[in-house]
């Protein structure tokens, strides 16, 4: 005998979804490279502190050239912990993204760009100051406490609290 219609649907149906999940396991696989893995939290609290390390030369040098000015010694200081940033940052920018509290509306400019870019994407030192219109203490407060609770998160990862 013939099973009824609605029972051949069901179990193609059933068949089509193994099918996709499994594809869908299979490109998973493949794209993650066999041996690529995460990394851990060890790693990740490397980068930050690589990041770090640069974010604070860089605020550092924002600061002074607000107080002194911009002259060639503060450029110079700023294109080096920029290109520092700027190698590191994509690596980090999903996670330490989350941390960033919100800007309240007024202070959001630079098309996409979040707290952290803003201090590093501009070429120049004058760039940074222009586009902060005062608020460079803000914008610095911002991103050190997205560092510092990604800091937390990992080595609460790691067991040490």
């Amino acid at each position: 005998m013939s099973r009824p219609a609605s029972a051949g649907v069901v179990a193609a149906l059933a068949s089509v979804r193994l099918r996709r999940a499994g594809r869908g396991l299979a490109l998973a696989l493949a794209s993650s490279g066999g041996e690529r893995r995460s990394p851990g939290p060890a790693e990740r609290l490397r980068d930050l502190a690589e990041f770090e390390a640069c974010f604070e030369e860089l605020v550092d040098t924002l600061r002074e050239a607000a107080r002194f000015g911009c002259g060639p010694s503060a450029e110079e200081r700023y294109r080096a912990a920029r290109a520092r940033a700027l190698a590191v940052y994509p690596r980090l920018r999903p996670v330490l993204g989350a941390y960033l509290p919100a800007e309240p509306p007024a202070r959001r400019f630079g098309g996409g760009a979040d707290s952290f870019e803003r201090l590093f994407l501009p070429s120049s030192v004058a760039d940074v100051l222009a586009g902060h219109e005062g608020a460079l203490g803000e914008t610095v407060e911002r991103t050190r406490e997205a560092i510092a609770g990604y800091a937390r998160h990992l080595r609460a990862l790691m067991g040490n609290p």
